[in-house]
């Protein structure tokens, strides 16, 4: 894929498929150089994945009073709607996690932010996640949530939450990993 927007910086796209169309979500800082640096999620649609059509920024985090950055998102099908998960970068650290719903992948309503559960994870990094049903094809089975974190023991195992609903998230433990013979 490439791809680049007709002003500004992009960084870290997540791409989701539906109804024969390709959505591809980008950190955007659409004042600068730096996709690091982005403070809204632009959308681009491609029915081919090679030519690109910009959709224009669709979440604007500068608003905000907490001062933060948009980070990298995760676009999961839940149910009859879309979820999106972002991190955010405050001024403190990443250590927040906003979730938005949508029903056209266009249109985004937020919906909540969540702070690391600090019984299992750190401040040290709580972003976006990915997000799995837990059965395939069964959305009300719930949903497996993979997150990009940092447990409190420093172990680099797999952060997990789960949802009934893909909206309200709890967290568990980390994964406990059998790693036999191969070093963690």
């Amino acid at each position: 894929m490439l791809y680049k927007p007709q002003k500004g910086a992009i960084w870290d796209p997540s791409i989701i498929w539906h109804h024969g169309m390709y959505y591809a979500f980008f950190m955007y800082n659409m004042d600068g150089n730096s996709g690091l640096a982005a403070t809204h999620c632009l959308l681009a649609t491609s029915s081919d994945g090679v030519h690109w059509e910009e959709q224009g920024a669709i979440i604007d985090e500068r608003g905000r009073p907490d001062g933060g950055r948009f980070f990298k998102c995760f676009v999961a099908k839940c149910g009859d709607k879309f979820v999106m998960n972002h991190g955010v970068a405050r001024k403190q650290g990443q250590d927040l996690m906003r979730f938005c719903q949508s029903k056209d992948l266009r249109n985004w309503e937020y919906i909540t932010s969540m702070e690391p559960d600090e019984r299992w994870y750190t401040r040290a990094r709580w972003d976006h996640m990915y997000v799995l049903p837990k059965e395939e094809g069964k959305p009300e089975a719930g949903y497996w949530g993979y997150i990009v974190a940092v447990s409190r023991e420093y172990n680099k195992l797999t952060a997990m939450m789960e949802s009934r609903e893909g909206i309200k998230w709890e967290a568990l433990p980390p994964c406990q990993v059998e790693w036999g013979n191969t070093p963690p």
